[in-house]
């Protein structure tokens, strides 16, 4: 593989990404700056994203989705970050800025999750690095930490209270 743009994902990624573009602008006049816009920038994101290390400022102003990192990350990472999570392996905790996110151990409910991203990445990559880490996942799980904004995981916190106590998530 030479590049990302290589991998099939980022292809139909890229190739959806396009058409949704292209529906968009044919869209009325006044509805291109509202919804259209919208759909055209959300288009432009992938949810899950998987990278084996990050410059400065990764995942600024993050808002969504799940970021991996499977390597080194640059200064003033998460600054911003209201929402989404990231998990990073072997994290620097002072290249994180901390004003909106805490740095806690992979949560039990979210190992499986986390496994079955790197286990895809490992087979569409042929990672090395995510490679390794499956073969003792026990102790790979010890070296990654989640990066999770705080103001987000108390409204997922309250989500989940609602749930349990049979109100209504979005009262």
């Amino acid at each position: 593989m030479k590049s990302y743009h290589d991998l099939e994902i980022y292809t139909l990624a890229f190739d959806l990404s396009v058409r949704i573009r292209k529906a968009t602008l044919a869209l009325p006049n006044p509805d291109k700056y509202e919804v259209g816009g919208q759909i055209r920038r959300s288009s432009q994101t992938i949810k899950d994203t998987i990278v084996e290390g990050i410059g400065d400022h990764g995942c600024e102003y993050m808002t969504g989705g799940t970021v991996v990192v499977l390597g080194r990350t640059g200064r003033n990472f998460a600054a911003g970050m209201s929402g989404g999570r990231a998990f990073v392996l072997d994290l620097d905790p002072a290249n994180v800025n901390m004003d909106m996110v805490d740095i806690v151990a992979v949560p039990e409910d979210q190992q499986k999750s986390l496994h079955s991203l790197i286990s895809a990445f490992a087979v569409e990559t042929d990672s090395e690095i995510a490679h390794d880490l499956l073969k003792d996942w026990d102790n790979s799980l010890k070296r990654i930490s989640l990066v999770m904004p705080r103001d987000y995981a108390r409204v997922l916190e309250a989500m989940a209270r609602a749930t349990r106590e049979g109100l209504p998530v979005d009262a």
